[in-house]
């Protein structure tokens, strides 16, 4: 019987071994995210603070994926940045600067809208906090039925690939690997490599996420009295695809971790912060209308400014 259970035993971590393996995204895909990479840098205006003496607070959404024609955190971003419609990302990203005055008090804003795509989502909002330097960071995506805001991120990556501009899927250019191939559709990997510095199963984020949570639910219940929002009390498990590759990047730079991306092409040195940040998952919304764009633009303005 004992030898059974070790018989067992043995075969379950062998199972797990080979679901996490690797960091990267292969040869293609980790030269294909660092040149994007590059060219945003060289190309992009991105968010330079202009010297004043207000608060500065990032705000990221996400582009188009499969079934997801207009994602509803990246037209949020567009609404509030005085946009007319979505942004154009040639390198996988786009930002801007804009100063808005929220409830009597001008805030600085850094509104970034990002491609869904693997480690380089990561990257450009790595670049744009070093440019900004914020003191609040909220990262944001859509989830399930349900809006969350996460308490956590883990060290933990599902194998779906990424998706370009349009919301066309990236395929062997944008999907991480486990050792020598992608990994298989029930297989994980790694966000960040657990041997590096300051790297940890999961980091806690370093908001209080009830307290998003409750500022929230002062504005939304007033055009959607019906909604709940969740407030999980560490990373959840099922939250492992780009949503949660760049909140546990982000999180764990301003912990600070050192940060290496795309097979190490792309690297962040260890620079530890005490800048508040976290991730919202708005509920699941395939083509949301401008009027229910605004209605959460004004709720979450509302939450922002609570944060300090």
């Amino acid at each position: 019987m004992r030898l059974i259970f070790l018989m067992v035993s043995l075969v379950c971590f062998a199972a797990q071994a080979e679901d996490v393996l690797d960091t990267n995204l292969g040869e293609l895909g980790n030269q294909w995210v660092s040149q994007t990479f590059r060219q945003y840098k060289a190309k992009a205006k991105g968010c330079l603070p202009s010297g004043g003496s207000e608060r500065r607070i990032l705000l990221q959404g996400f582009g188009p994926f499969q079934g997801v024609s207009r994602n509803l955190s990246g037209a949020v971003v567009a609404s509030l940045s005085g946009l007319s419609d979505l942004p154009q990302t040639a390198h996988g990203g786009w930002a801007t600067t804009r100063k808005l005055v929220v409830e009597g008090e001008t805030i600085e804003f850094c509104f970034v809208y990002v491609d869904v795509v693997w480690d380089l989502a990561g990257a450009i909002l790595l670049t744009e906090i070093e440019r900004f330097n914020p003191q609040v960071v909220m990262m944001s995506g859509i989830g399930n039925a349900t809006a969350i805001v996460e308490a956590g991120a883990q060290n933990s990556a599902t194998s779906l690939s990424g998706f370009d501009a349009e919301g066309n899927p990236l395929r062997d250019t944008n999907t991480p690997w486990c050792k020598d191939k992608p990994c298989g559709l029930s297989a994980h990997t790694f966000v960040l490599d657990p041997d590096a510095k300051g790297v940890t199963p999961k980091v806690p984020h370093s908001w209080d996420n009830q307290k998003v949570a409750d500022a929230l639910l002062d504005s939304v219940r007033r055009f959607a009295p019906d909604i709940t929002i969740e407030t999980p009390k560490e990373a959840r498990g099922g939250n492992d695809y780009l949503c949660n590759n760049v909140s546990y990047v982000v999180q764990s730079a301003i912990n600070g971790a050192e940060i290496h991306l795309a097979g190490g092409r792309i690297s962040f040195p260890a620079k530890a912060s005490k800048q508040v940040a976290g991730f919202f998952h708005y509920p699941y919304d395939s083509n949301p209308s401008e009027a229910w764009v605004k209605s959460w633009a004004a709720a979450l303005l509302h939450a922002l400014r609570s944060l300090h």
